[in-house]
């Protein structure tokens, strides 16, 4: 089984968007029509397909609040259609072997294309969801009726050995409600599920507030799963900009003061990682590869 072409559809970070759009095209513009007008459209739908992702934006993410907001929600849409389906496809490695995105690059400047690379060949916010997503050894967590599941997925041709911690953590109140930590080794090569929560006592801690966070080590790298029960939309949460705490000319450090499940870092330069999952206070620092 493979999946030769799954659609992926996205906003460009706004330093590539005011390359040819104005500030007010991109933020103040109820209308939106340049950013219509800047996305190919298939006339065999009911809706063009920029109001087809208006609605998928607004649905799972929440009700636009402001122009930067929107963008925002534009750029964590196609993020989060690639960390569900990139996990989903590696987790059941074996039933499914592959999945090939639509597609890699824009051909002309287009404000929401299906790509992780724009017209001016610099990444999109989807770009490092798709790189994080991609890694050798990544945690996803599933739920079944009894049990949510950890899994880990190890494309190395070495075994991964290391450790995890999956909590409930309460977007509102910024705090964990419950923990358990865990060991586990996954065979070169291999997919599989290395530690399930029975349902029965987070029952309790889990409301439409909390998120379901799992956190592992290996010796060659560390990678944060999050699950939410329903949409995003459902925590109610005003989505975070990380805040650059210092700079230099090899990293960035950055934080957030709440929750957010993709910290996006709009930089001129490449960076190690962006788009990430921040719980409130926390730091992570990114190092700077290249210029785009």
């Amino acid at each position: 089984r493979f999946c030769c072409e799954f659609p992926i559809f996205g906003m460009s970070f706004v330093s590539s968007l005011e390359k040819y759009l104005t500030h007010a095209d991109i933020f103040e513009d109820d209308s939106l029509a340049m950013l219509e007008e800047h996305t190919k459209n298939n006339p065999a739908f009911s809706k063009t397909l920029f109001q087809i992702y208006l609605d998928a934006a607004r649905k799972i993410f929440g009700d636009f609040t402001s122009g930067k907001d929107r963008i925002l929600k534009f750029q964590m849409l196609e993020c989060d259609q690639i960390r569900t389906s990139l996990e989903l496809y590696r987790r059941r490695k074996g039933y499914s072997q592959g999945i090939i995105y639509w597609m890699l690059n824009d051909c002309w400047p287009a404000a929401a294309g299906w790509s992780i690379l724009d017209y001016y060949a610099c990444p999109k916010p989807a770009y490092y969801a798709f790189a994080r997503a991609a890694k050798p050894v990544i945690a996803s967590i599933s739920k079944s009726k009894e049990a949510f599941e950890v899994h880990v997925c190890n494309d190395m041709l070495t075994d991964a050995c290391g450790n995890g911690r999956i909590y409930v953590y309460d977007c509102k109140r910024e705090m964990e409600l419950l923990s358990e930590s865990f060991e586990f080794c996954v065979r070169e090569n291999e997919s599989r599920k290395v530690f399930e929560l029975d349902r029965s006592p987070m029952q309790k801690y889990l409301s439409d507030d909390c998120v379901i966070i799992c956190d592992v080590h290996t010796d060659t790298s560390d990678d944060r799963a999050i699950f939410v029960e329903n949409r995003f939309a459902d925590l109610g949460i005003e989505y975070a900009t990380p805040t650059v705490v210092s700079e230099n000319e090899c990293e960035i450090t950055v934080t957030a003061d709440r929750f957010t499940p993709y910290a996006v870092i709009d930089s001129p330069y490449l960076l190690s990682e962006n788009c990430f999952t921040l719980k409130a206070g926390e730091q992570k620092t990114v190092k700077k590869i290249l210029m785009p």
